[in-house]
């Protein structure tokens, strides 16, 4: 789910020279002064990061040993958070991103990343030239941020987070279907082979409601 972001955001590079305002819409959970929501899950992520996620699992020690974890969306932003900082791919998705957010319906989640071209542009020489390529045919690119989001179904994969085959993309406001990403040559196959392991936690099976999510847990040691 990871590296398929990451390829998401150099298929964006090309697909954007022709679709620059489209792609430039941000959605609204992207605001300059955070809503009480975003407080809330930054501020449980910073204490996370700062306790370590064995304290926040303590908390909820009962519901992981009786094998099902409930997780508000404010908790589930701050846990996957936690997660990325431990995974290499992660590590490079929150180099490359200003700001990465789920949201969580009945119908599945929505992982949103903001990207910065410019952060992108300092990853290695390759990616370095997508990016000047990008600038050649569109100058205004240079400094600007783009929103890539994948939905679907979260599913538990080998005992990681991983998202179901049936999902959709958004580059901006546009809408990519599964079968269109394949006519424009996105390698959607890999997402089945992709998933993040959720610290201290083998997923069992995952669902979801309107601002929540539930797992089917075993502890990970």
């Amino acid at each position: 789910m990871i590296r398929f972001l990451m390829l998401l955001i150099f298929a964006a590079l090309a697909f954007i020279a022709y679709a620059w305002y489209s792609a430039q819409s941000l959605p609204d959970w992207y605001q300059a002064d955070q809503s009480r929501e975003q407080q809330a899950s930054q501020a449980l992520a910073d204490q996370i990061k700062q306790q370590g996620v064995g304290k926040f699992l303590g908390g909820k020690f009962a519901d992981v040993m009786n094998g099902k974890l409930v997780l508000s969306e404010p908790e589930f932003n701050a846990l996957f958070q936690a997660s990325l900082r431990s995974s290499r791919d992660g590590r490079l998705l929150l180099q490359v991103s200003d700001a990465i957010h789920t949201e969580i319906t009945d119908d599945g989640i929505e992982l949103g990343v903001i990207v910065s071209l410019d952060k992108v542009s300092k990853l290695d020489a390759r990616t370095r030239k997508r990016v000047e390529d990008a600038l050649e045919v569109l100058p205004l690119l240079e400094g600007s941020r783009i929103f890539l989001a994948v939905k679907g179904q979260p599913i538990a994969r080998d005992g990681n987070l991983a998202i179901d085959d049936d999902f959709s993309v958004r580059i901006g406001a546009i809408p990519f279907s599964n079968a269109l990403l394949k006519q424009m040559g996105v390698p959607v196959e890999r997402v089945a082979k992709n998933s993040l392991p959720i610290n201290l936690l083998s997923i069992k099976s995952v669902s979801t409601s309107e601002g929540e999510i539930t797992f089917g847990v075993t502890p990970r040691f």
